[in-house]
């Protein structure tokens, strides 16, 4: 049996975290204001929280393909 494997491009993948980053600038900026210098840490942990969400939802798709 074939499978058909669907790739994104580097394009793709570069839109993908640019929506991401993004977004996430978006809902932080008012936290800036109040952390200061220390805002970096605070991207730096929200970021990695988001991409451990997209994981979460993308391992059950990927273990029940179609």
């Amino acid at each position: 049996m074939e499978e058909n494997k669907i790739q994104i491009s580097n394009r793709q993948l570069f839109m993908m975290a640019l929506a991401q980053l993004g977004g996430a600038a978006i809902i932080y900026l008012p936290g800036v204001v109040e952390a200061g210098r220390d805002v970096w840490i605070s991207n730096i942990l929200a970021s990695i929280m988001a991409y451990v969400v997209i994981y979460c939802h993308y391992l059950p798709l990927s273990l029940c393909p179609g």
